[in-house]
């Protein structure tokens, strides 16, 4: 006959009580360390956000908070090598434009009590890009912390999309 003890540990009856205790918390940190750790690396890890890079004809766009307002005043950046190459501060609608010669840049986009936002463009000039331009469509999450990812489309119905999850 077997315990109740043996079906969950695989201890047998004959041994003492001090040893099934020992064998009992041994298999209990077996499987409850791992379980702690796993925890703890995954909430010490940040998002892991990927931006690819997009293809524009220009360096303009809108930047909106999580329920679809604009956010006005907010620093914007184009970088070259981690050079500004040149920089503005959105409009009242949230909107933005900075002149760009052809070339791959990094957009970034600083407001305050918003996380900064970041996008690689790759400025140019092609039949595509110059048949239907791109529009960045940008949305920052409030908070200070760089733990959230920057919501990026080139989409308007995209934009839509996000926004009203964000406010259901």
């Amino acid at each position: 006959m077997k315990t109740a003890t043996h079906n969950i540990f695989g201890i047998s009856k004959q041994r003492g009580i001090w040893l099934r205790c020992f064998l009992g918390i041994k298999h209990l940190f077996g499987v409850l360390v791992p379980i702690a750790l796993l925890i703890q690396v995954s909430a010490t890890c940040g998002a892991q956000c990927v931006y690819p890079t997009i293809r524009v004809s220009r360096a303009g766009g809108a930047v909106f908070d999580r329920m679809g307002e604009a956010i006005s005043g907010a620093d914007v950046n184009l970088k070259n090598g981690g050079q500004v190459v040149a920089s503005t501060k959105t409009d009242e609608a949230g909107g933005f434009f900075i002149a760009a010669t052809p070339g791959t840049y990094d957009l970034n986009v600083n407001a305050r009590g918003f996380t900064p936002g970041f996008v690689r463009v790759d400025v140019g000039i092609d039949l595509v890009r110059a048949l239907k331009p791109a529009h960045l469509w940008m949305i920052l999450d409030v908070g200070s912390t760089t733990d959230a990812c920057t919501f990026i489309s080139t989409s308007h119905r995209q934009f839509k999309k996000a926004v009203q999850e964000n406010t259901r």
